[in-house]
């Protein structure tokens, strides 16, 4: 229950208890005219003035209406459980039950106060658990290892608990995905920025096309010029290029010679 729920709970029995309330006050009242009739027809009865019917049908009624008392102080002592006796001095008196303090109502109240507790209690540890998820969220990326591109694993070139450096390939994938690689100084890798288009010639089926340079990176040592050793080139570094090659060129097949045009 809500404290507003228990606000219109209280409201409403201090209606309820004031009805109780009236419905007490004209039972007394009921009862005193009953009483005063029955006072009546004892006084009577020795003298034959009042009938022996009439006797025991003003003592009836008299007993009716103090059993119908007792009935609406129960209802009203039931209703207004918990109000102290200047509560209920006070209702006797003006037939109002407004402030009066009830033990429902009280009992709602603190359990609303209770749950509202609860619900932030329940909201700190959902913030604390989105932090923990957050958390788990980044050991899992860190600790996921994903394929540059979908294909079939051929190869897994590591067992299960080996140390893994940054950079190493830890499996050999088969893929649709076709490509060229080119070697270039490092005067003109500028000119092949990842993402941007080159030119393609293929000899073996005379087609042009254009395919993107998916990076350019210094190559291994091994594939350095000083270790070519060619005439003013000693100290240059070669940069590998790879390209992407479109899958849609017709007659083009893996393994053709393909010619990158240095526009």
């Amino acid at each position: 229950m809500t404290l507003r729920t228990a606000d219109t709970t209280e409201l409403e029995t201090w209606r309820r208890i004031e009805e109780a309330e009236a419905a007490r006050r004209t039972t007394a009242a009921d009862l005193e005219n009953a009483r005063l009739v029955f006072e009546r027809a004892k006084r009577l009865r020795p003298s034959g003035a009042v009938s022996e019917a009439d006797y025991d049908a003003a003592k009836s009624a008299y007993d009716a209406k103090r059993a119908a008392l007792l009935g609406a102080e129960r209802s009203v002592r039931a209703l207004a459980v918990g109000a102290d006796e200047k509560a209920l001095a006070k209702l006797r008196k003006t037939g109002s039950a407004e402030g009066m303090r009830l033990s429902t109502v009280e009992n709602a109240r603190f359990n609303a106060a209770n749950l509202r507790n609860t619900l932030q209690n329940l909201r700190a540890l959902r913030e604390v658990a989105l932090l923990k998820l957050d958390d788990l969220k980044v050991d899992r990326d860190r600790l996921t290892l994903e394929a540059p591109q979908s294909g079939k694993i051929l190869e897994l070139l590591f067992e299960e608990g080996e140390i893994v450096g940054a950079g190493v390939p830890v499996a050999l994938l088969e893929t649709d995905r076709r490509y060229v690689e080119i070697y270039v100084s490092e005067t003109d890798a500028g000119r092949y920025a990842p993402c941007a288009d080159v030119s393609l010639h293929a000899p073996a089926i005379r087609r042009d096309f254009s395919g993107t340079v998916r990076f350019c990176e210094a190559a291994p040592e091994f594939a350095e010029l000083r270790m070519v050793r060619e005439r003013g080139q000693a100290d240059l570094t070669l940069f590998r290029v790879r390209i992407d090659v479109p899958a849609n060129v017709e007659g083009l097949l893996t393994g053709m010679t393909v010619e990158v045009k240095n526009e």
